[in-house]
């Protein structure tokens, strides 16, 4: 698979890549929209301010009128005192606007990545997905709060300084643009070096955080230990940090040496202004000669704001880029099932498999190859067979979690009804546990969020684990760690059956639940889950036999075939 996996896909032409941040952008117009008016009411008042010192200097100041002199200085007064306001009220727009945008990206990339289908689980990393969300979407919070509003800002800055420079002397007015146009092509150059790199830094930091996320979790450390291989593991890590380290100090210092001369050049303007004003035009006023170097200092900061500007917006490209083919990636692939879980009150009447196959994509043979058959309702189905028979592939078809390459899965219900998606009435709890770094309580509630304390100690006490959980200080509250690791692998596998338990789904498929239970505690959760009584299906993938019961069935699956249907002590429906 090439670099990136399923994400990796040519680049979005540049032009279509700014619409789209654009459009992006336009997702909060009010805001939006009063931002850009505050800035131009603030450019306004700020060149206003500059034009009346050029009264001050050859009318009030000369000819001592103090009247006058009162007056202009109280407008410039409040003129600089409103523009400090509104640039209070422009940052408090601006941030609101782009850390919304910012928000809406992130659960744009969540959401895209929830529908895609397994596959690209197995095959692409989490720290990709944990880099766009957290890394590149943070990269562009500059541009999405700052960019429009502050290129509208820099360009009205810059037109009002020419506009007035060109009527107090075109020739200066001529130098200082042109000296400007100059400088932007300098600029502009280093800055897609940037972006180029900025790409580049963003693979390295994904490849450090997928080394972090697998050397740092429990799993990792005990693995080094154990092993001794911790000197690895570090001189690894030192080796991607460095990588990425080299990459960010060439991204930043890209473009150093240009914004040098800039700063250079621009510093140098007013000394010319000067010695143009007492040499060649000599018919320039004072106050003009002022407020034409005031103007210039004015215009610089437009003039460096722009090529800011545009650095970061060229920088922020190769981010934007990542961040769209994450949104788009879904909509690339073979959609995945969604199920909306059943709420009705019919019952399921059957389920059967019909010519059920699936193929992983590159692989030569089927993972499961032309099933069909019948399975009883309301009792035990235990699948079995080898490593590697197909067993696993076929409890995600039945939970409706893959899509079959060929064949279907039919639920029909009580009221006559089919279901669309297997996974409206099929919970699956899959071979390896899945719990989050909370208390207990929050992830058995993860199976029902409204479940009662005395529901969840029920469920507790079917898997055996009732009395283990009184035992603890916290009891419900009790904290599992990252990935359960407070707790031993029987009994994260025990607690993940409780919560499937409580979801209430009248069919459950458990992917090997008792690897990692002894043969009593086994035997006892068997013996409570037939007691239960509740109607449910229980499909169970498994490599042990437990004790078996009338009306149980027995599947054995070879290569990916049903090759054995053992119907326990009554005739259960066959092959």
């Amino acid at each position: 698979m090439t670099e990136g996996g399923a994400l990796k896909k040519v680049f979005p032409e540049k032009p279509l890549l700014w619409i789209r941040v654009a459009k992006l952008l336009s997702r909060d117009p009010r805001r939006l929209f009063a931002s850009i008016a505050v800035i131009l009411f603030s450019v306004v008042l700020t060149m206003v301010s500059t034009v009346l010192l050029k009264e001050v200097v050859d009318v009030a100041l000369p000819q001592h009128k103090v009247g006058l002199l009162s007056s202009l200085c109280a407008v410039m007064l409040v003129a600089n005192v409103l523009t400090s306001l509104l640039t209070v009220i422009t940052a408090r727009l601006n941030n609101r606007m782009g850390q919304n945008l910012v928000h809406a990206l992130r659960k744009e990339v969540y959401a895209a990545t929830q529908k895609m289908p397994l596959e690209y689980f197995t095959s692409n990393s989490t720290s990709e997905v944990q880099t766009r969300i957290a890394s590149d979407i943070g990269g562009v919070g500059n541009v999405l709060t700052f960019a429009a509003q502050g290129i509208i800002g820099a360009v009205a800055s810059l037109l009002a300084a020419a506009i007035i420079m060109v009527i107090m002397s075109w020739q200066i007015a001529l130098l200082s643009l042109t000296l400007a146009a100059a400088l932007n092509m300098l600029n502009n150059r280093y800055a897609k070096r940037q972006r180029r790199l900025a790409h580049s830094q963003q693979e390295r930091v994904t490849d450090m955080m997928q080394l972090v996320g697998d050397h740092l979790s429990l799993s990792g450390i005990l693995l080094g230990r154990t092993m001794a291989r911790e000197d690895w593991q570090l001189a690894n890590f030192e080796s991607l940090s460095l990588k990425a380290a080299d990459e960010a100090w060439k991204q930043r210092m890209a473009g150093r040496t240009a914004f040098a001369i800039i700063s250079m050049t621009l510093s140098l303007m007013p000394i010319t202004v000067y010695w143009a004003a007492g040499t060649l035009l000599r018919d320039v006023s004072l106050g003009a000669v002022i407020v034409i170097t005031e103007l210039q200092a004015r215009l610089s900061m437009p003039i460096q704001q722009l090529l800011q500007l545009s650095s970061e917006i060229q920088a922020s490209g190769a981010l934007f880029e990542r961040i769209f083919e994450s949104i788009d990636a879904s909509a690339n692939q073979k959609p995945s099932p969604v199920a909306v879980r059943s709420t009705g009150d019919a019952s399921v009447s059957s389920i059967s498999l019909d010519g059920l196959s699936f193929r992983y994509p590159g692989a030569d043979d089927r993972a499961v190859d032309s099933i069909s058959m019948t399975l009883p309702v309301g009792g035990m189905v235990f699948i079995v067979g080898a490593s590697g028979s197909g067993k696993t592939t076929l409890a995600l078809m039945l939970a409706g979690l893959l899509v079959p390459e060929e064949g279907s899965v039919r639920i029909d219900l009580s009221d006559g009804s089919t279901v669309g998606n297997p996974g409206s009435v099929v919970s699956l709890v899959p071979q390896e546990s899945v719990l989050f770094n909370q208390s207990i309580r929050e992830n058995l509630a993860f199976g029902d969020p409204s479940c009662t304390p005395e529901a969840m100690a029920d469920a507790l006490r079917v898997v055996g684990l009732a009395h283990t959980v009184e035992r603890t200080t916290r009891g419900l509250d009790a904290l599992v760690g990252e990935r359960g690791a407070q707790m031993s692998g029987g009994e994260r596998q025990r607690l993940a059956l409780a919560r499937s338990l409580l979801s209430g789904y009248p069919v459950m498929v458990i992917d090997e639940f008792s690897s990692g239970i002894d043969k009593e505690t086994t035997e006892s959760i068997f013996a409570n889950l037939r007691d239960a009584g509740d109607g449910r299906t229980l499909i169970f993938i498994t490599h042990r036999l437990p004790s078996l019961h009338d009306g149980d069935l027995v599947v054995t699956v070879a290569a990916g075939k049903v090759v054995a249907v053992d119907p326990v002590g009554v005739s259960s429906p066959a092959v």
